[in-house]
C-alpha cells in the first residue's frame, strides 16, 4: 500500500484544474466526446438509429431540469444502489483516483455505508491494489456483486484519463472476473 499512499501524496502537485488533479481541461472533453460519438461510423458501430439526430450532448439542462421537476435529488442515490443489490443486480462503483469532485474517500464511505443484506461481507472485504499488466491500476475491494474501484491518475473522466486501464476494468466486471 505504500505506493498507493505516494500517489495519492503527489494529487495537488499535478492538478491543473481545482476540481481535477488529471491533466486534461474538462471544458475540452466534453467537445471532443461529443464530436466522437455525432461521427455516422461510431453511431453506426453502437447501433443508434438513423432517425435520432446527431446531436450528443454530455451535459443538458432541460434534462437537469426534468430530474428536479420530480425531486430526484431528493432521493438519495445509495437507496438506488442498495435496491439494485438486493434484487442481485450487480453494481460497479468506480472513481478517479485524482478526482476532487466526486472524491474516492466519500464514494468509498458511501459504498461502505449502504445499507443491504451483503454489507457485512463486503465491509469485511479487503481494499486491495488491482492490476493491468502487472502495474498496480487502483484500489478495489469487492462482495456480493458489488465492487467499489479507484483508477490511478484519472480525474473525473476515468476512460479519458485512463482509457486502457478503463477498458480493462469493465471488460473484467463484464466477464465477472475478478480485478
Amino acid at each position: 500500500m505504500a505506493r498507493s499512499k505516494k500517489r495519492y501524496a503527489t494529487l495537488s502537485q499535478s492538478s491543473t484544474h481545482p476540481n481535477n488533479a488529471a491533466p486534461p481541461c474538462l471544458t475540452c472533453i466534453p467537445r471532443a466526446i461529443g464530436s466522437y460519438l455525432d461521427r455516422p461510423d461510431i453511431r453506426a458501430t453502437l447501433g443508434v438509429d438513423p432517425a435520432i439526430s446527431g446531436n450528443y450532448t454530455s451535459c443538458s439542462d432541460s434534462v437537469g431540469i426534468a430530474f428536479n421537476a420530480n425531486m430526484d435529488s431528493f432521493f438519495p442515490t445509495q437507496y438506488y444502489l442498495a435496491a439494485l443489490l438486493e434484487r442481485g443486480i450487480r453494481v460497479l462503483i468506480y472513481v478517479g483516483a485524482n478526482d476532487w469532485i466526486c472524491n474516492w474517500v466519500g464514494n468509498e464511505r458511501m459504498a461502505l455505508a449502504l445499507d443491504w443484506t451483503g454489507k457485512d461481507l463486503f465491509v469485511k472485504a479487503p481494499l486491495r491494489e488491482w492490476e493491468v499488466d502487472g502495474e498496480a491500476a487502483g484500489l478495489t475491494r469487492s462482495s456480493g456483486g458489488f465492487t467499489f474501484l479507484t483508477v490511478y491518475g484519472a480525474g473525473h473522466m476515468v476512460p479519458y484519463d485512463q482509457p486502457k486501464n478503463s477498458l480493462e476494468m469493465m471488460m473484467r466486471w463484464l466477464a465477472k472476473e475478478e480485478m
